[in-house]
């Protein structure tokens, strides 16, 4: 991640702070991330396309004004590529400032949301946090799960299992 999206992510934060819309800026920087296809980063990377016709594209696209504005921005400094990562970075800094412990929950299959909010029901009490969890298929795990957060890993699969049967046997 470059330190460029990261002083725009600081500024856009610092921004939302102060008009007290974090959350709202976070949900219309999903959106417009998951709005943008790549046809539409070749739009805005286009030396040919003037630089009024991309802000009356962004004008008609989104309803948030600090969203549009940070496009404005974006297209004058002709960084709208960074967008990706000015997003990853506003997310890490709310989280932060919300001591949001985000977790990735590794599973054989999708779990249910019973079973996420099990987990993060568990998490919270343990951290005394707010917790916001993603759940990611990974085909190598047999059964169980493995959560992955600030550097720990709480690995309860039966991999590891076997993985630590096959270490006590060699011993």
């Amino acid at each position: 991640m470059s330190s460029v999206a990261k002083e725009y992510a600081s500024a856009l934060f610092g921004l939302s702070f102060e008009n007290g819309t974090t959350e709202n800026v976070r949900t219309a920087l999903n959106e417009a991330i998951v709005a943008l296809d790549e046809a539409a980063y070749r739009f805005f990377a286009n030396p040919a396309i003037t630089k009024d016709a991309k802000k009356a594209a962004v004008e008609k696209s989104f309803t948030t004004p600090m969203v549009k504005h940070l496009f404005y921005v974006l297209i004058d400094n002709r960084r709208v590529d960074l967008l990706p990562d000015i997003v990853a970075e506003y997310a890490t800094i709310l989280a932060s400032q919300n001591q949001l412990l985000r977790a990735i929950v590794y599973s054989k299959t999708a779990l249910d949301p019973f079973r996420i909010q099990e987990i993060k029901t568990k998490l919270e009490g343990e951290y005394r946090r707010p917790v916001e969890l993603l759940n990611t298929i990974d085909a190598t795990i047999i059964a169980g799960i493995r959560i992955e957060f600030e550097g720990y890993v709480h690995d309860q699969t039966v991999n590891r299992y076997l993985a630590d049967l096959r270490s006590s046997l060699k011993q």
